[in-house]
């Protein structure tokens, strides 16, 4: 095993000063390398059998851990998995190897197989952990690249399940298991004691009774309508727009049943990508998404239907975190604040601490209100996403009981009705399904926080998820913006336009409004410690920070 630099440079150092005759200048540097968890177990397959290229077996076995903390969305607040383990499909299907084809795959009628491989995971955090996994069937899986980190349609779902049986048997909806890693404290934190810790005889089955069969719910942003100004004048929609740009101060000119829908933001995400008929978006991005280096899966309809927002176990009763009154329904939309500071140019990264959320209403046929969530997936070439104006901040993200703060910039619209009209209810929902405490919510009457926010559309059911911006429409460090033959172009490929697209929430209409909500210098302010980065809050307390 190579040695650490560091360790590398203080034995060199320590080897010339012990030749010197001289005492080191410091004392080495404690838990420099704290103690870790590793997770040993076995991956179980059960499935289709795999296609063969090149002489190897296409696909891995993907083993996932998430720290129950931060659950992938809209289970939780997590953005990746802490670990990733894969088991080639050469060593999974070893023993069965001689039937499958060198390049190709399996005839039809080709019965199922069972197949077993060993796995580890380390090194671990100390915490308690969910195992999730699946096959990656046509072998597209790719964890670097946002557009490639998630199932596609044929691969084989799974995971460490509890109820494992009756999932195969029943349809039931897995129950993962919860693995502690380290020694539970007092206090209810987890710890590695000094010898480190070792979870061993973890099961993970990957059967076709939880194979994948939607695609990922891909997307682009056929049309924008903002919300109704003041006055209420209706702005004129746009179509395949190219920036969307949210005033910091946004005001609903009219809460009431029958205007809602006019006084907040609207977006239409229709499936797939553009096709060459759009002018906006030169070339056909639906065909070249198909090509290599993308290899979308973009013939499907994206698919609604109601989810499980409280996480009872019981589908129809479910609302959404921002309107308890209207139906949850499901791919769940969310705008999720990006790290600009850690990534200014494809900016695909997800701030984390704090993380800021926002959630949007969907609805089937671009109509609000009054709309049942489908009872069973039902495809469609679009839908809408209505965006209110608030958001949800977390402190720590891993920490449930952290400040969690829902944020909106009045408390009345323009008529003078309430916008959060029921706000007991709201924190209560929100904490169900965002899995925090309850007491550590808030309702606080303050500008958004400005930046550029990532689109996201989620199935709940499957994790699967698709997000703007993300690098297929984005030039990455070292490829240099382009053109060939009129298209746009990142160093020798071509560039998606309308993957490119995200939200921002820029200046205040009325920066002089924005600072005069912030609360006198020592009061508490829930809203700086839970929403604002080391950088914002220096601009928040001279004032500038909603600034045009």
């Amino acid at each position: 095993m190579p040695m650490h630099s560091r360790s590398l440079l203080l034995a060199v150092t320590a080897a010339s000063l012990t030749a010197a005759c001289v005492d080191p200048p410091f004392d080495p540097i404690p838990d420099e390398f704290p103690p870790k968890g590793v997770m040993h177990g076995t991956v179980t397959y059960s499935g289709p059998m795999p296609c063969g290229v090149g002489g190897h077996i296409r696909g891995n076995a993907n083993i996932l851990l998430f720290n129950i903390n931060l659950l992938p969305p809209p289970e939780g607040l997590g953005v990746t998995a802490q670990r990733i383990a894969a088991v080639s499909g050469d060593v999974l299907f070893a023993d069965v190897a001689p039937q499958i084809p060198a390049d190709g795959c399996p005839p039809a009628g080709t019965p199922p197989v069972t197949v077993t491989a060993d796995f580890e995971l380390g090194p671990i955090d100390p915490g308690v952990y969910q195992a999730r996994g699946f096959f990656d069937y046509d072998g597209d899986f790719s964890p670097v690249f946002n557009f490639a980190n998630l199932p596609t349609k044929g691969d084989v779902g799974g995971g460490a399940i509890a109820n494992i049986a009756d999932v195969i048997k029943n349809g039931a909806a897995p129950a993962f298991q919860q693995i502690p890693v380290g020694i539970q404290q007092s206090d209810g934190t987890w710890a590695i004691p000094p010898e480190g810790f070792v979870v061993s005889n973890v099961g993970v089955t990957l059967s076709d009774a939880a194979l994948v069969t939607t695609n990922r719910p891909y997307f682009y942003i056929s049309n924008y309508a903002p919300a109704a100004e003041r006055d209420g004048t209706i702005p004129t929609p746009v179509d395949n727009p190219t920036e969307i740009k949210i005033p910091a101060d946004f005001e609903m000119w009219d809460g009431s049943l029958a205007n809602t829908e006019k006084s907040i933001f609207k977006f239409t995400l229709a499936s797939g990508l553009p096709t060459a008929d759009n002018a906006t978006f030169p070339g056909d991005e639906n065909d070249i998404s198909k090509r290599p280096p993308f290899y979308f899966h973009t013939g499907d309809q994206i698919f609604l239907s109601a989810y499980d927002a409280n996480h009872d176990g019981i589908l129809g009763n479910d609302k959404t975190i921002p309107s308890p009154l209207l139906a949850a329904i499901a791919p769940v939309v969310t705008l999720a604040k990006i790290d600009t500071e850690v990534d200014p140019i494809v900016m695909r990264t997800t701030q984390t601490h704090p993380f800021v959320l926002s959630s949007a209403i969907t609805a089937p046929k671009g109509i609000m209100t009054a709309i049942a969530a489908p009872a069973t997936p039902t495809g469609y070439d679009s839908f809408s996403a209505f965006l209110p104006p608030t958001v949800v901040c977390a402190q720590d993200p891993a920490n449930a009981h952290s400040k969690t703060v829902i944020v909106s910039p009045y408390q009345k619209d323009t008529k003078g009705a309430d916008i959060i009209t029921d706000p007991d209810r709201t924190k209560s929902e929100a904490a169900k399904q965002l899995q925090r405490d309850p007491a550590a919510f808030s309702i606080v009457y303050r500008c958004l926080p400005p930046g550029h926010y990532a689109i996201n559309a989620i199935y709940p059911a499957t994790t699967q998820a698709w997000s703007l911006p993300n690098e297929s429409g984005m030039c990455m460090s070292g490829e240099a913006p382009g053109q060939v033959n009129g298209l746009p172009t990142c160093g020798a490929r071509e560039k998606l336009s309308s993957q490119a697209v995200h939200i921002q929430i820029v200046g205040a209409t009325d920066p002089n409004y924005c600072n005069s909500l912030r609360p006198a210098s020592g009061e508490v302010d829930d809203y700086a410690d839970a929403c604002l980065t080391a950088s914002e809050l220096q601009r928040y307390r001279d004032g500038t920070l909603w600034n045009p």
